[in-house]
């Protein structure tokens, strides 16, 4: 995996270290890491560990956004569990 390019000026790496700090926005989070909101929401849906690597404290712009590329199911409703736990929100 080290050996991919980066999504769209985003890398994977780069997006999950800076989705550590509890709810960033994508859009501050884009504009932190230098890339575009659109970037950072492909790496984090594509983080193959979100309990190790954060990015479920990565939120929309106006609501928790998607989670692992779903925007509804279980998988929101993990997030939003995983957030409440944390009391992000």
């Amino acid at each position: 995996m080290s050996g991919r390019a980066p999504i769209a000026g985003a890398s994977k790496s780069t997006v999950t270290s800076g989705a550590a700090r509890l709810g960033f926005v994508v859009g501050e989070l884009a504009c932190v890491l230098g890339s575009v909101p659109r970037a950072v929401g492909q790496a984090c849906g594509a983080n193959p560990f979100p309990l190790a690597t954060p990015c479920h404290r990565v939120l929309a712009k106006l609501g928790p956004g998607g989670f692992a590329h779903a925007r509804g199911g279980w998988l929101l409703e993990t997030k939003l569990w995983l957030l409440q736990h944390e009391q992000a929100i």
